[in-house]
């Protein structure tokens, strides 16, 4: 799924949310940050919500076009062995 908005924070994590679960749901498991300029920590829950959901599925969860700030989130809250095979 690509993402719509050119932003993922607070403000526009809850329609990115019903997106990416529609996604899920259709069997996509490919989260396409590309086109996405700006980014909070919703953008890494947003992943961990895939994540699990995918695992659920038995599914792999992949992320693509992933923000540098993105990796420096997750650096910060000490997450990089649960994305350690996540990017494309």
């Amino acid at each position: 799924m690509k993402i719509q908005q050119k932003q993922v924070t607070s403000q526009t994590a809850g329609e990115v949310f019903k997106e990416l679960n529609a996604a899920i749901k259709s069997g996509d498991f490919l989260l396409d940050f590309s086109g996405v300029s700006t980014i909070d920590s919703s953008a890494v829950a947003l992943v961990l919500h895939g994540l699990r959901s995918a695992k659920r599925k038995k599914a792999a969860f992949k992320v693509a076009n992933a923000p540098e700030s993105f990796g420096r989130l997750v650096a910060a809250y000490s997450l990089e062995s649960l994305f350690e095979e996540v990017f494309v």
